[in-house]
């Protein structure tokens, strides 16, 4: 049985906890999507930082993360590999740093991780592919994605951020 879940919610009027609110009723109580004593990894999109727009917002990654540290989990990572700048540059600029203190959260620079062979389903062209230790060891993955344009595709949505 599958365990993905998925929500969108709107933000009205910069009413971020109360979107949450929404979102986390959509899918459940809160603990039953981040039971005690998990290991949580939240992927923001900072790829390329500093900007005012198209990248995900720190204040919805602080508000994810001190939900998350409510449910008292065994730790918080909060991960990227950004593109076009370093990525310890990009937490800086975001004040992840200052974040990270607050909640007992662990930045993790994605890009830098051990990589872990990881099998793929047949058929996709190759038999595995590597994915960051962090990844792999998390026991709860929460992407927090941009929607935007990206080059010539329409919309890269949700999976880029992957």
């Amino acid at each position: 049985m599958s365990t993905e879940r998925v929500s969108i919610v709107k933000v009205k009027e910069q009413r971020l906890d109360e979107a949450l609110g929404r979102l986390i009723a959509l899918l459940g109580d809160l603990t039953s999507i981040i039971p005690p004593n998990s290991r949580v990894l939240v992927k923001p999109n900072f790829v390329f930082p500093p900007t005012a727009a198209g990248i995900t917002h720190p204040e919805l990654v602080e508000s994810v993360v001190r939900l998350i540290a409510e449910t008292s989990p065994a730790g918080i990572l909060i991960g990227e590999g950004s593109a076009d700048v370093y990525t310890g540059q990009g937490f800086r600029f975001q004040g992840m740093d200052r974040i990270a203190v607050r909640y007992g959260a662990k930045l993790v620079d994605l890009n830098l991780e051990e990589g872990v062979k990881t099998s793929v389903p047949q058929g996709l062209g190759r038999d595995y592919i590597m994915v960051p230790r962090s990844v792999v060891d998390s026991d709860i993955l929460i992407s927090l994605p941009v929607f935007k344009l990206w080059g010539g595709s329409p919309l890269s949505l949700a999976l880029k951020n992957l």
